[in-house]
């Protein structure tokens, strides 16, 4: 019996011995299964990181080139408002002048009419009608032109809300624009003074007229 024990001991260690080994050699292949696909995964996410800073750096690329570009097309507007402002302050300068000269002709002619008044002579009528319809072809091509240049510093103003960059010559041609509507405004207001005056002594020279008739019909 004791002999028999012996030999399965032996036999249960030879079993142990020989298994030792190819566990071993599995568990070895097991490690090395797990660190090629860690290898691999690490592999895998190098790339997909290089890939991304490959992204972002074209993102920073296109992001940059679209600010530039966005930069580019507002400063174009701007500069093609600025010489639409510029040309409509020219036009606006020519229009006042032409104003001030329509204002000493009626002047003129409203010296004309009180000297005739004085010496009973009457007026022509058509002189009046033709001094009239300059006046109101005046006073439509002001009211253009003020409207124009409303529409204008609307945009403008709509220019330099949206933009952050400040333009020195935008901001003087806004100021020069402010002066020069409330030029206009006063030159409209000596318009319409100048208008209620000739038509007063209109009526004047017709009621005047008509009392020399009452008065002198043999002289008229």
């Amino acid at each position: 019996a004791k002999v028999a024990a012996e030999e399965a001991v032996t036999a249960v260690n030879l079993q142990v011995q020989q298994a030792i080994p190819g566990e071993l050699e599995a568990t070895k292949a097991q490690i090395s299964m797990i660190e090629a696909e860690r290898d691999q995964f690490k592999k895998d996410l190098d790339d997909a990181n290089r890939r991304f800073m490959e992204q972002q750096m074209q993102m920073s690329i296109s992001e940059s080139q679209h600010t530039r570009e966005v930069q580019r097309l507002k400063a174009k507007q701007q500069e093609e408002l600025v010489r639409e402002m510029q040309q409509l302050q020219l036009e606006m300068k020519e229009m006042e002048k032409q104003l001030k000269d329509a204002q000493k002709v009626h002047k003129h002619k409203e010296e004309q009419m009180m000297r005739a008044l004085d010496s009973n002579k009457d007026v022509e009528s058509n002189e009046m009608k033709v001094m009239k319809q300059q006046k109101e072809e005046a006073e439509k091509k002001f009211k253009r032109t003020r409207n124009l240049l409303n529409e204008y510093m609307k945009k403008l103003k709509e220019q330099l809300s949206k933009s952050t960059r400040s333009d020195v010559l935008v901001k003087e041609l806004y100021i020069e624009n402010s002066k020069l509507q409330r030029a206009l405004q006063l030159t409209e207001e000596r318009q319409k003074k100048a208008e209620r005056n000739s038509i007063n002594l209109i009526e004047k020279n017709h009621a005047y007229l008509g009392l020399i008739k009452k008065v002198c019909p043999a002289n008229v």
